[in-house]
């Protein structure tokens, strides 16, 4: 009687096991199933790209030419600006959407090119600056001991870090808010390479800890009487994480809610060494009382073997000039009252 109890012990734990294993290959097979068909989409979506940007590219540019047309009607204005702002509004929407299809289908490469820190930096201001002042926000860039302006890398990728942070800035926060980045370059132990540190911060809506938790995974947002009013696809973020993923960065967030956002990339980027700092000089001074700006020349000139003078204010300046000729003098724009002559 013993034996055949355990018989049929055996006998159920061996039909379990071959259903268990039959539950198994079934879920890996739908599993299979699922990742081709995610792969099929991203695949299309990467390979239609062209296609589909194109023609969202004329309806904008025809919408800008009908702009300046001459001899429209008040109304027909009113038309061509709202064609205007959907057709910008869902050009973006699909440009998130094929980033994230070809970052999926690992399609995105990056470029190693030479590029300027201060060029970039502008061209970033220069978009950002524009929403900021509709949105009546101020907007500052603060920088801190960049020593090694030209680079080796995807200045297209890097800008568009640095606008997907700032742009959601500018949206969440409340028209008159304050909306910072700073630009740090930190100490950096590989030869060749040098460290930076770019931190956006806003003084804007915030968002509450169970959703910094899920921030960057792609289609999620936010939800709260401000950011329903935010049109927007969730995948910038997402973009924003995989690019700086791929370019062997990190990235970070803090959030309170009601008090705003911090947003720190951190971006190990290799030196451009066939550029170097000729100041064409042998001795500068710095009339200011800034100490940050003092710091940031300092460091500036650092290789290129010029002295560097710095003086808090004219009389001091004055004193350093009268037992050393500086061929160059920047003043500080808020000295512009002092008597220099």
């Amino acid at each position: 009687q013993a034996l055949r109890a355990e018989r049929r012990n055996s006998e159920q734990l061996a039909q379990m096991n071959e259903e268990l294993s039959r539950a198994v290959h079934s879920a890996e097979a739908a599993l299979m199933a699922a990742d081709a068909a995610n792969r099929a989409k991203s695949d299309f979506l990467a390979n239609m790209s062209h296609d589909i940007r194109t023609p969202m590219n004329a309806i904008v540019g025809i919408a800008e030419l009908m702009g300046h047309e001459e001899g429209t009607t008040a109304k027909q204005r009113d038309y061509i600006k709202k064609v205007q702002n959907s057709s910008r509004h869902l050009l973006s929407l699909i440009n998130d959407i094929l980033d994230m299809s070809k970052i999926e289908s690992n399609e995105v490469k990056l470029s190693a090119e030479p590029v300027g820190l201060a060029e970039q930096i502008a061209q970033v201001d220069s978009i950002i600056r524009a929403q900021a002042n509709k949105r009546a926000h101020t907007f500052r860039i603060v920088t801190h001991g960049i020593e090694h302006e030209y680079l080796l890398c995807d200045g297209v990728r890097l800008r568009q870090v640095l606008l997907n942070l700032l742009s959601n800035a500018v949206k969440y926060t409340p028209n008159g808010g304050v909306i910072t980045l700073d630009c740090t370059e930190l100490l950096c132990r590989t030869p060749g390479y040098a460290k930076f540190s770019f931190v956006v911060t806003d003084n804007g809506c915030g968002m509450p800890e169970n959703f910094i938790q899920h921030i960057f995974e792609p289609f999620t947002r936010a939800e709260s009487s401000l950011t329903n009013k935010v049109q927007g696809t969730g995948l910038g973020m997402a973009i924003t994480k995989n690019i700086v993923e791929l370019m062997n960065g990190e990235i970070s967030v803090k959030s309170a809610l009601g008090k705003g956002s911090r947003f720190e990339v951190v971006l190990t980027l290799q030196i451009n060494e066939s550029m170097r700092c000729e100041f064409g000089a042998k001795c500068l001074l710095l009339v200011s009382a800034d100490e940050t700006l003092t710091n940031n020349v300092r460091v500036y000139l650092k290789g290129s073997g010029a002295r560097f003078l710095a003086a808090p204010a004219a009389e001091q300046a004055f004193e350093l000039l009268a037992g050393e000729a500086a061929d160059v003098v920047l003043l500080d724009g808020s000295l512009c009252g002092e008597n220099m002559a």
